[in-house]
């Protein structure tokens, strides 16, 4: 059952006695499984949702002869496992699938095992046998998860060399991108034979609907209900401070956990203080902190999300989450879901607005403390005015966005920036120049837009003292009430206006 484990990837699924696999003989059942069964008796597999684009397109490779064996791509937690999954329900179980894939069966090889027994035995045995089997029996579909090992041995390389040369062999495999680039980039002729599927992360419009009913699953496995609201809350932020995992696994962990904590608190609803548990924030470090600290790094965080927010050329870099509660290496921290932006053709007007994000922590800063203030810098910033030195520079050196220093042309012909060595002292001065007031330009682009919606950045860093963490949702929601506010100011301010004179005025003019 452990090799069961392996491939499904659920804990809460059904057991199954090992005497109903049939399909594959006794003496290889421990490295080779017969799925179907598994399958056909699992009632959490029908809770998957989504993917189907790349279901159809494995159906396709699967029936396209000679190219009959797919790999699929993706970071680790993306989903490969839950789309082979569905894949098999669909085919064993609802039977919704082409006609010629409807009777085959799903065997698991567990080549991490097979290994093991070249590797220790040094015996080949059992893999010729498993070969055997497989070239004898036509309807198998081979399922072979971390795809990369069948390269780690000589021995199991060239049998699975063997075995993809055969039209028949089907087969489905998982594996990143990196690690199969990285065993197969010697034994080419093998991997002309595997189409390859890349697996990308859902967006988050795509993912909450598709991990609704995995949810309903936890919810009446530990008795704890769980808010959309939370659940696109989770998205939003495991999306922000999580990078070893990608969704939708991070967003289901950290809800199957949370639910557990609300539990073991005797509570049926998880709230967001079992959510934040879980991820690595310095909650002890935070305590210590001041309230002139706290409060100073609130302004920066609203800072960079506000500027960002309000600057037309970048208007759709969307931000994921604001916290102000350190964790790692950070105090606090802005994200941004780069991915959500698709501009091409960029202006200098966007890399400029881009520079004013960056340096918008420290003006924010600046705006509380006072610019007379002598602790009006800290340290804080440094990495900020790093990504903006830079970007400025690119702005010259990379895009030839500068008339003066020459339209049309780059300074580093290599693409590196060591290339400065090469150009005289007066061109490296004209692009420090040149630099400085592109920074400077920003720095005046953040200010103007903090200092025009003062209200705005107060109430925001306000919340974010009040609540430690701000998602996606949460800050348009604050956005969206104080433009109303400023939107009944106006009215008001119109109701109580000298309607009569105002008249005469476009009377007069007419």
């Amino acid at each position: 059952m452990k090799n069961y484990k392996l491939v499904i990837g659920r804990k809460n699924l059904e057991k199954l006695d090992m005497s109903t696999l049939n399909v594959v003989p006794a003496s290889l059942s421990p490295y080779l499984i017969d799925l179907n069964p598994f399958v056909a008796n699992s009632k959490s597999l029908s809770a998957i949702k989504g993917r189907d684009k790349e279901i159809n397109r494995i159906y396709n490779c699967l029936l396209s002869g000679m190219k009959s064996k797919v790999v699929l791509l993706g970071k680790h937690g993306v989903g490969k496992t839950a789309i082979i999954q569905k894949l098999m329900y669909n085919v064993v179980v609802r039977k919704q699938c082409p006609k010629k894939l409807r009777d085959v069966h799903f065997l698991y090889l567990d080549v991490d095992l097979l290994v093991n027994e070249i590797v220790t035995r040094k015996s080949t045995k059992k893999l010729e046998k498993i070969i055997k089997f497989i070239l004898k029996h036509s309807g198998i579909v081979l399922y072979i998860d971390d795809i990369h090992l069948v390269e780690t041995t000589y021995v199991m390389s060239y049998y699975f060399s063997l075995l993809v040369k055969y039209p028949d062999i089907k087969i489905i495999g998982a594996s990143t991108e990196e690690e199969y680039f990285e065993y197969f980039q010697i034994d080419t002729k093998t991997r002309t034979h595997l189409e390859t599927i890349y697996i990308n992360e859902p967006k988050h419009k795509v993912l909450c609907p598709m991990i609704q009913d995995v949810v309903k699953v936890l919810t009446a496995k530990y008795k704890v209900e769980i808010s959309t609201r939370l659940i696109n809350y989770v998205v939003n932020i495991s999306d922000a401070f999580v990078t070893e995992l990608c969704n939708p696994a991070i967003a289901l962990e950290i809800i199957e956990k949370a639910m557990i904590i609300a539990k073991r608190k005797h509570r049926k609803e998880v709230t967001k203080k079992d959510i934040n548990a879980n991820f690595n924030f310095k909650y002890d470090m935070y305590r210590k902190m001041s309230a002139e600290d706290k409060k100073r790094i609130a302004y920066h965080e609203t800072g960079h999300f506000l500027v960002n927010y309000l600057s037309e050329n970048i208007s759709n870099l969307k931000t994921s989450a604001i916290t102000i509660v350190p964790a790692e290496d950070y105090l606090g921290i802005t994200t941004f879901d780069f991915e959500y932006e698709k501009q091409i053709n960029l202006s200098k007007d966007y890399f400029v607005d881009h520079i004013a994000v960056s340096l918008a922590g420290r003006v924010a800063e600046n705006i509380l403390i006072g610019e007379n203030s002598s602790t009006k810098y800290t340290s804080g910033a440094s990495q900020d005015l790093m990504d903006a030195t830079e970007t400025a520079r690119r702005i010259i050196t990379e895009y030839g966005m500068i008339d003066d220093l020459g339209k049309n042309m780059t300074y580093f012909p290599t693409g590196d920036a060591s290339d400065l060595f090469l150009l005289s002292e007066d061109i490296k001065n004209k692009i420090d120049v040149e630099t400085t007031k592109l920074v400077q330009e920003a720095y005046s682009r953040a200010e103007c837009l903090l200092k025009d919606n003062l209200a705005l950045l107060d109430r925001i860093a306000n919340e974010l003292l009040n609540n430690d963490v701000l998602d996606e949702i949460d800050l348009r929601q604050i956005c969206h009430d104080e433009a109303d506010k400023e939107m009944q100011k106006e009215r008001k301010k119109f109701r109580h206006s000298d309607i009569d004179n105002w008249q005469g005025k476009l009377i007069y003019k007419d």
